[in-house]
């Protein structure tokens, strides 16, 4: 595959952006505002309504588009921004050009200054990796603002600060659209092979996909025949003018790469193609965006899970400690018997006792307090072996509720790996809420809590019997206790995480097809998806229950039988 770097936008991209983009055209500046230190975004009224015009000169995604969603903005405007609403706000923008195939657009707008005179200014965005600006010049290209300062200790070659020029950095390539065969030959560096370093705004990839459409090996030592020259032109005017854009995805959604044409490295089968470019690159961007903030916030729930469950873990390994006690309570009841069936023998100060172990006939030897009588070493040992029998009595109860919380917090780790949306981990972050690991203060407020029923995943067998399998421990719990019937099948994974899977039987006797399938996809659903061999508990619904005072999706079943299946098995 591509290597991310290569899928930054180039200039052959922004051309095609730059034709998109001309509807926008004589509409009106309403409001602009500065989400991030390298990103503006402006509200434009149209001819056909508003729309949301967004500039980023991230030097890792710099980009132009319009934006469908919304970003959250600073509640005080940085002083870029205020410049540009100073002096664009209420302005008529009325061209958008790209000189050459260059990575720079400018965006020339119509606005009266503070005399009332009308004047035009130029919004140019550069879009050229570490270097990408956004930059406020006058009509004579006189520097009002930037939204990144370059000052001469940051590069020799180009200042960008207010009052300075704005000149243009030449590329030192050929113009695909003007140059001749004459001009490739007679390049100061000489003929290459890759486009890239021929003509200007290619990108390395493109370079590859031509060079491959022309027959042409992307490592050939060949200079470009006059007639090879001429196809790559045509295929670069070709794009420009009738892009084919499209995005490449993993399966999971998240997008790899956005093109303008077929990239080879990646295939067809996680293709998504779009009717413009503009809405290739809001697509890419809004839906990269989604999945980095969903990992971030999967990221932070299973942190705050973590820290619960390593308490938890070490409560349990306390309580473990207490019921592994049985030996020193014995011991510490058989030196009290002792002590007490010799006590005639013994005299204070002692600091031991010798004495016979009439269970063993031997002599042992017993510790003992100097400072304390005879009798109260008696009581001392048999104080002791009571605490501990008490200690050990409430740890096997505690040991419990540890355990089942421990397989609470579990289940959520697995939920949140099997979660596909926010709302599915709003729902998991409500549920920590409810049981007080997260503080419901100004900053973590609690999110409406969806239909536990919204949304299950459904299947249907071969013999057409419906299954539901739940999402998470809340949809889980309620598939499992109120809406399977008792003649309903159960299934989950044995002793893991993992979703209830409900076969809904109509009060018919499942066969074993039916059974096995509902346990691929129990399997499929769990923990243990990974592996060739997974057990599958499963009975009737009626045998399973909920202990009172038991946590959301912990569930006991009895009567169950096990099947052994491989997840990856087709059905």
């Amino acid at each position: 595959m591509p290597k991310e770097k290569d899928m930054s936008i180039d200039g052959l991209t922004i051309r095609c952006i730059t034709n998109e983009l001309q509807f926008l055209i004589d509409s009106k500046i309403e409001k602009i505002y500065e989400p991030t230190g390298d990103s503006i975004t402006m509200l434009l009224h149209t001819r056909n309504g508003k729309v949301r015009l967004y500039l980023s000169s991230n030097a890792n995604d710099p980009r132009v588009h319009t934006m469908e969603g919304t970003l959250v903005n600073p509640e005080k405007a940085p002083n870029f921004c205020m410049v540009l609403r100073k002096h664009l706000i209420n302005g008529k923008l009325r061209r958008i050009e790209q000189t050459g195939l260059d990575r720079v657009m400018t965006f020339v707008i119509e606005n009266k200054d503070e005399l009332g005179i009308l004047r035009e200014l130029n919004l140019m965005i550069e879009m050229m990796g570490k270097y990408s600006n956004i930059i406020l010049a006058d009509s004579s290209m006189r520097i009002m603002d930037s939204i990144k300062h370059v000052s001469i200790d940051t590069s020799s070659k180009r200042q960008i600060l207010p009052g300075t020029t704005y000149f243009p950095i030449p590329s030192g390539k050929l113009y695909a659209f003007s140059a001749t065969y004459e001009d490739y030959l007679n390049m100061e560096k000489g003929p290459v092979i890759n486009l890239g370093e021929i003509f200007e705004g290619i990108s390395f990839q493109y370079s590859k996909e031509i060079l491959s459409h022309l027959g042409i090996p992307e490592n050939s030592q060949e200079i470009l025949s006059e007639e090879q020259f001429e196809k790559a032109v045509d295929i670069i005017r070709e794009l420009s003018e009738h892009p084919e854009p499209r995005v490449y995805s993993s399966s999971d959604g998240t997008p790899l790469a956005y093109s303008i044409m077929p990239l080879t490295g990646y295939g067809s089968s996680n293709e998504t193609v779009f009717e413009s470019v503009d809405r290739m690159l809001d697509h890419y961007f809004s839906e990269r965006e989604k999945k980095r903030l969903f990992q971030q916030e999967a990221q932070r729930l299973k942190k705050i899970i973590s820290k619960n469950l390593s308490h938890v873990q070490k409560k349990m390994k306390i309580h473990l400690e207490d019921l592994s006690n049985k030996d020193k309570i014995d011991r510490f009841l058989l030196y009290g018997e002792l002590l007490s069936a010799n006590i005639y023998l013994l005299k204070r100060g002692q600091k031991s006792a010798e004495v016979l172990n009439y269970y063993t006939g031997e002599n042992i030897e017993i510790p003992m307090d100097q400072k304390l009588s005879p009798s109260s070493n008696v009581n001392s040992y048999f104080r002791r072996a009571q605490k501990l029998k008490t200690a050990a009595s409430l740890s096997k109860e505690k040991y419990e509720q540890e355990k089942d919380e421990a397989g609470f917090l579990e289940n959520l780790v697995y939920d949140i790996d099997a979660s596909k949306t926010m709302e599915d981990l709003s729902d998991i972050r409500n549920i920590l809420i409810n049981y007080k690991y997260i503080d419901t203060d100004a900053r973590t407020k609690k999110i409406k809590q969806r239909d536990p029923l919204e949304d299950p995943i459904e299947y249907t067998t071969t013999s057409g019997k419906k299954v539901l399998v739940g999402r998470n421990s809340r949809q889980n719990e309620v598939l499992t206790l109120r809406i399977a019937d008792g003649d309903d099948m159960w299934f989950h994974v044995k002793d893991m995480p993992g979703s209830h899977v409900i076969l809904f039987t109509g009060g018919k006797e499942p066969t074993e097809q039916d059974i096995y399938e509902c346990a691929i996809y129990a399997s499929r659903h769990s923990r243990h998806n990974d592996l060739n061999k997974v057990s599958i508990d499963y009975t009737e619904a009626r045998n399973v229950w909920k202990e009172k005072g038991s946590r959301l999706g912990m569930v006991l079943y009895r009567n169950y039988r096990t099947i052994v299946v491989n997840p990856t098995d087709r059905i």
